[in-house]
């Protein structure tokens, strides 16, 4: 990785990967990482407080008919291996079903954690993929175990 140039010639830390420089404002504590060097951000407030209604009705219906169809297509899969898990006790499919049921329970988390318990939408999605995760983690184990 290699190291910027800042204002007036200063070497800073803005890391290069490769032969690109990184362009994109990251938030850093109290800097933004711009271009090639750290600059002092005053006045910095946080904008994370767009609400799932301020995106518009049709893309609001839309969402919830999406997520609605992922629930119920997840609940067969997950219905499916419990069942295939019932008929053959193998622990594999126990485990599969553990799995899809995770994963689909996290894909319909965020949203609901935010509008019914008020959670914010940031806890929600970090709560959301970790499910996600846990539920891949365990269908990759189920895969493995014979």
């Amino acid at each position: 990785m290699a190291v910027g140039s800042g204002p007036a010639g200063k070497r800073l830390g803005c890391p290069r990967v490769g032969s690109i420089r990184l362009e994109t404002a990251v938030v850093a504590g109290w800097f933004v990482v711009n271009a090639s060097y750290l600059v002092p951000v005053r006045n910095f407030r946080r904008t994370d407080t767009m609400s799932f209604h301020d995106a518009g009705t049709s893309i609001a219906i839309s969402l919830a008919v999406v997520k609605t169809l992922i629930l119920l297509v997840g609940s067969f899969i997950t219905f499916l291996a419990f069942k295939a898990y019932r008929r053959t006790r193998q622990r594999a499919l126990g485990l599969l079903a553990a799995g899809f049921g995770l994963v689909t329970l996290g894909l319909v988390l965020a949203g609901l954690l935010y509008e019914i318990l008020g959670v914010s939408l940031m806890m929600g999605i970090l709560l959301e993929s970790l499910l996600m995760l846990v539920g891949f983690v365990i269908i990759a184990y189920s895969l493995y175990v014979t």
